[in-house]
């Protein structure tokens, strides 16, 4: 329930939520993918209908909260051409799970992540795949395609 309080001031009203990993996952298991990657997915949901895409000049209104393991992936975010979009976060450094502070953070993001919108993510991480299940568990699957992109590996819910 203090998840869930936490996290509900947090994502009140997120349009997209991103997980994007960095640190140890890169070193041997995944590729990299730029925050512009992730953002062409986040344009293409926000604005369909553009012709278009990567023109930042007006405000949006959609909020992005962001998942991250590399602060670095929210100061780019802050200080690219992503400014009409509003970007959240969670505001922590140095993750520890076995903290239990920590593990609320982590459940308080994925709370974030599975009620946003629309999602982007890397599905060779095992939270974006989570997120996924989640978000099918919740009912946000009704009989159309769910609101996902993976910036690498196909996923398929069992």
């Amino acid at each position: 329930d203090r998840v869930r309080k936490e996290s509900s001031c947090i994502a009140s009203d997120v349009t997209v939520g991103l997980h994007i990993r960095r640190g140890d996952k890169l070193i041997h298991e995944a590729r990299r993918f730029e925050v512009r990657d992730y953002m062409h997915h986040v344009d293409h949901f926000v604005h369909p209908e553009r012709i278009y895409h990567n023109h930042y000049d007006k405000k949006y209104n959609a909020t992005i909260f962001v998942a991250t393991d590399e602060p670095n992936v929210v100061t780019e975010l802050h200080h690219r051409d992503y400014s009409p979009y509003t970007i959240l976060n969670s505001n922590h450094e140095g993750v520890d799970y076995t903290h239990p502070d920590h593990l609320r953070n982590l459940l308080a993001e994925l709370d974030c992540l599975v009620r946003s919108k629309f999602f982007v993510g890397t599905f060779s991480s095992q939270i974006s795949r989570l997120v996924y299940e989640l978000k099918m568990g919740h009912g946000a699957y009704q009989g159309k395609q769910l609101a996902v992109a993976s910036m690498d590996d196909d996923y398929y819910a069992s």
